[in-house]
């Protein structure tokens, strides 16, 4: 393992930006040893069961926030065949 990667699970602010798969835009995920800022955005077991079937990565904020408070579950860069887990 690079030390870079190791180091990232201690400071996500080392990370490369990834893409949100719903909007397209570039966000920094905040997974580290001691969570992560989507742990705190409480999602309903239907929305994350929806969620599952279109996308295979993170989300960034703005589009998980929108997705838990019921927004509908589209984006012009849905997967054609989703799969994986969030």
């Amino acid at each position: 393992m690079k030390l870079k990667t190791l180091a990232a699970f201690f400071n996500p602010d080392l990370r490369e930006p990834i893409i949100c798969e719903a909007c397209g835009n570039p966000f920094q995920c905040g997974a580290s040893i001691k969570g992560c800022w989507c742990m705190h955005v409480t999602v309903s077991a239907e929305v994350r069961a929806e969620l599952k079937k279109h996308f295979t990565h993170c989300l960034c904020p703005h589009c998980l926030e929108r997705f838990a408070q019921g927004e509908p579950i589209s984006s012009p860069l849905l997967q054609k065949e989703p799969q994986g887990k969030i």
